[in-house]
This record gives C-alpha cells, structure tokens and sequence, in this order.
C-alpha cells in the first residue's frame, strides 16, 4: 500500500503524454499519488489521457496543456502556466515526447533530420532554461 501513496504532494510534468509510453507513465504517476500535468502536442490526445487517470487521492489536480516541445517559446510558455496554476515547478518531469521521420539516417534530408534531434533531444535543456529563475 505505502507504494500506491508514495508520490502524494508531487507536481509531475510528463512530455507526449498524450498516447503510448507517455500517456502510460502519467496514469502510474497518477495512481502513486501525484498531480499530473499531460503536455502533448495534440490537445486532444492530452485530454483524452486527462480523462484516464485516478482522481480519489488527497490533494490531486491533474492539468492537459499543449506544448510543442521543439519550440523553446511553447516550453517556456508551459512553465509559466503550470507555476501560474500550481504556485510551483514541477518536481518529477518525464520526457516521452519523440518522433521519427521514417527514413535511413544516410536518406534523411537536413531539415527532417533537424526536427528529430529538436523533439527528442533538445526539449530537457529547453526546460531548464525555462525553468531558471532570476
């Protein structure tokens, strides 16, 4: 039981939450206990997953948002919404958002390959920058 409690009282911000590992990693984190914020590109996959997870645990405030998180201004506009909201920075965040572009590196042109690297890779550093004070 101490296991199904153990995230009470935490922020958790999962990136693509909208479908696949995203949306599986936000009902864990929601059954442990936590407030979730399901950010997805697609705002109606996002609230389809809002719609999926546990709500009868103390304290719990579940958000969707919307983030392109190849954007460094729609990161930092979701920062600024979910401290606005909380009063608080997230305290556990998950980066499941990613894409492919369904091609051999090697036959891959630039501009998809630019995409893949900004959605999968750049979003934490986008997100620390975001989320610096001062």
């Amino acid at each position: 039981m101490a296991a199904a409690t153990r995230l009470i009282s935490r922020l958790t911000l999962v990136t693509g939450g909208g479908s696949g590992i995203g949306r599986a990693v936000c009902q864990r984190l929601a059954s442990e206990g936590a407030s979730v914020v399901v950010a997805d590109i697609s705002e109606e996959s996002a609230h389809d997953t809002l719609g999926s997870l546990q709500r009868d645990l103390r304290g719990q405030g579940h958000m969707a948002a919307v983030v392109d998180v190849s954007s460094k201004e729609s990161v930092k506009n979701l920062v600024t919404r979910i401290q606005t909201h909380y009063f608080q920075p997230p305290s556990v965040c998950v980066n499941a958002a990613g894409i492919t572009q369904d091609d051999f590196l090697l036959n891959m042109d630039e501009d998809h390959f630019d995409n893949v690297i900004r959605v999968n890779l750049k979003v934490r550093s986008l997100y620390r920058k975001a989320n610096r004070r001062g």
